[in-house]
């Protein structure tokens, strides 16, 4: 599971030791009860060609989310347009499919019944920095700086 906190956008290379200041002296600086933030995913919702699981409100995890976007609000040239609405309008969500067709929808659709409940902790925030948006570069550890509640 992950929440994406800020979306992708393109930074010049050397703004990245930059992000990654501000971003320790964030997580270190803020004080915090407890550090982990229990989520709990349970309303169903599809959408166009896309199954998801919402996550309830907390008001934990919209904090965390507006203060990290307030703190990296001068990065705004998103890799795609439509990731300003998306960051804006932040959903935690768990996305079960996606780009399926009119058939495969129905077909999910019918194969989920009952309740859905999941639960997941968000134990630390991690900031990938890539090239290129591919498999190797977003999966490679050396392209990740993490930093824990």
């Amino acid at each position: 599971m992950h929440v994406t906190f800020k979306q992708s956008c393109f930074i010049k290379q050397n703004e990245i030791i930059k992000v990654k200041q501000k971003l320790e002296d964030y997580f270190s600086k803020t004080n915090r009860k407890s550090h982990e933030i229990k989520m709990i995913f349970n309303k169903l919702i599809v959408y166009d060609d896309v199954i998801m699981i919402n996550s309830e409100y907390d008001p934990k995890i919209t904090s965390l989310q507006k203060d990290l976007v307030n703190l990296l609000d001068e990065y705004t040239d998103f890799i795609e347009p439509e990731l300003e609405e998306y960051q804006n309008n932040f959903q935690p969500h768990i996305t079960i499919a996606m780009d399926l067709n009119n058939q495969q929808l129905i077909e999910a659709q019918n194969e989920i019944v009952g309740d859905i409940f999941c639960e997941g902790v968000i134990k630390d925030v991690t900031l990938s920095v890539v090239n290129e948006i591919t498999p190797k570069e977003t999966n490679n550890p050396d392209n990740k700086t993490l930093y824990k509640l």
